[in-house]
Order: C-alpha cells, then sequence, then structure tokens
C-alpha cells in the first residue's frame, strides 16, 4: 500500500515538474515575440521618420527648381528687349500646337526663326545661371574682400623679447582685418591667405623676426649686416590655411633682444601684408 502512495506521490510531482517546463518554455517563447514586435516597431519609427526627411528634401528641391525656372525665364525674356513692344506679332511666330495621344495631351511649341537667332544669347544666360547655381559663388555684393599691407614708418629700438611689432602705417586694410594700435591680423573667414613679411637691417647691424599665428611661430626672417657697409634684408610670402578668429602677428625673435627695426615714412621696407585667397 505504500509502495502504491509512493508511486502516485512521484508521477504527481513529474507531471507538476512538465507543467512546469512547459511553462517556462512558453514565456521564453513570448519574449521573443515581444522582442521581435519592440524591434518591428523601432525599425517602422525609423522608416517613418526617413521618409518625413525624403519628402521635405523633395519638396525644398521642388521650391528650388521653381526658382531657377523662373529666374531663367525672366533671363529668356530679357534677351531682346524689342520683343516686349511685339507681343501681339511675337504671339504668331511662336504658335503652340497641341498634339494629343491615347493617355494625355502636351502642348509643345513650335521652333521659329527668332528662337534661333536668340539660341545664343540663351545658352550664354543658362550656362552662366548653372555654374553659379553648381558652384554656389556669391553675388559681387556679397563677396568679403580682406586684404592689408602695413609698414613702420619711423624705427623701433631696443627690442625686448618676444616685442610685437606695430607697423603703425597702413596703406591698405580692405576688410579691416589688421589692427594697428595692436599689431596684429585677425582673419575675419575660414580660407587660405597669402601672407608676407619683410625685414632691412641698417649697415653693420642686424634684425630677427618671427611670425606667429595664436602665439606659435611659424616661420622667421634674419637681416645681418655685421661687417659690411650696405643694407640687408629678407623677405618671405607664403600661403597659411586660417580659420576664423585665427590671430597672426610678428614679434622679436629669441636672442635678438636689444635690436631695433628700421622704419622710415616714405620707404616701405619692413612690411607685414595678407590677402585672401579663397
Amino acid at each position: 500500500m505504500s509502495l502504491i502512495k509512493f508511486v502516485v506521490i512521484h508521477v504527481g510531482v513529474f507531471q507538476i515538474w512538465l507543467k512546469c517546463c512547459n511553462s517556462l518554455t512558453t514565456d521564453n517563447g513570448n519574449d521573443v515575440i515581444l522582442r521581435r514586435l519592440d524591434f518591428l516597431e523601432r525599425r517602422m519609427e525609423r522608416l517613418e521618420k526617413e521618409n518625413y526627411d525624403l519628402k521635405k528634401e523633395n519638396e525644398h528641391t521642388s521650391t528650388v527648381l521653381q526658382i531657377c525656372l523662373s529666374t531663367v525665364c525672366c533671363a529668356v525674356n530679357n534677351v531682346n528687349p524689342q520683343n516686349r513692344g511685339n507681343q501681339n506679332h511675337s504671339s504668331s511666330n511662336s504658335t503652340l500646337v497641341q498634339t494629343q495621344n491615347q493617355n494625355s495631351s502636351m502642348v509643345k511649341p513650335t521652333v521659329t526663326q527668332q528662337d534661333i537667332n536668340d539660341k545664343s544669347g540663351i545658352d550664354s544666360i543658362g550656362k552662366d545661371f548653372k555654374k553659379r547655381l553648381l558652384l554656389g559663388s556669391p553675388t559681387p555684393d556679397t563677396v568679403q574682400h580682406v586684404a592689408f599691407r602695413a609698414y613702420t614708418s619711423k624705427s623701433i629700438s631696443s627690442l625686448g623679447a618676444h616685442q610685437i611689432v606695430e607697423y603703425d602705417n597702413v596703406p591698405l586694410n580692405e576688410g579691416n582685418a589688421y589692427d594697428a594700435r595692436h599689431g596684429h591680423f585677425i582673419a575675419p573667414l575660414n580660407g587660405v591667405y597669402l601672407i608676407s613679411f619683410s625685414v632691412i637691417a641698417e649697415p653693420s647691424k642686424q634684425i630677427a623676426l618671427d611670425i606667429v599665428l595664436n602665439g606659435n611661430p611659424i616661420d622667421d626672417l634674419f637681416a645681418d649686416g655685421h661687417g659690411i657697409n650696405i643694407y640687408t634684408s629678407h623677405t618671405k610670402v607664403f600661403p597659411v590655411l586660417l580659420k576664423k578668429g585665427d590671430m597672426v602677428w610678428v614679434r622679436t625673435h629669441p636672442g635678438y633682444e636689444g635690436e631695433h627695426v628700421y622704419g622710415y615714412l616714405k620707404h616701405q621696407h619692413n612690411m607685414f601684408a595678407a590677402v585672401l585667397l579663397f
């Protein structure tokens, strides 16, 4: 009798264990389904966002094309101003021929001799407009010019360590990028600038200067007239890539403290200049 009870109890425990395993397996399957549904929802949200972005881009492109077509049409109308007074006459030379097919109808202009005569002007306008559209070149009114030239009109004696050379006379300062009060050139735009600076040493004297970018030397000049009775000079011209707000100036080269910079109002011997190339 006890053996039968033992068997019954074990059978019951085994059945309960099977139900628990089935329950765990079902729960794991549900987790997999939930994870897949969550992944699909995120994928749908991303696709909807991409579709929205593409729709906006398409609307923007359509607007740009309409503006381009309007501009080209206005330019074409201005090629031959005499046609403005002969609107009725031109309408007879440029008739519209309607052609139909089984799906839709199309209005097609007839080519006239006047159109052929104006073709060269239209092509020229179209090429110029296309070039400006593709290259994104600004109109002349929006181009910012940057160019300056400055020199020392009087001598600077007994230079100190890292003393900034203040080029006080500024014949050219297009864009007001050079500050004559402090001797600094501040780049107003990102771009490649052509920089030039020169130095001259009087007979039996010497001078050395550094040109620095944001405090870091990028080049130097030496003019040594020791032992000779003539003026010696040195000039360098080179391009530099600058970011908006970068500061460039000229200062004393280490080891040449106490020397002086020659200056004269009528001669631009010691000069600092720069121009924006592109």
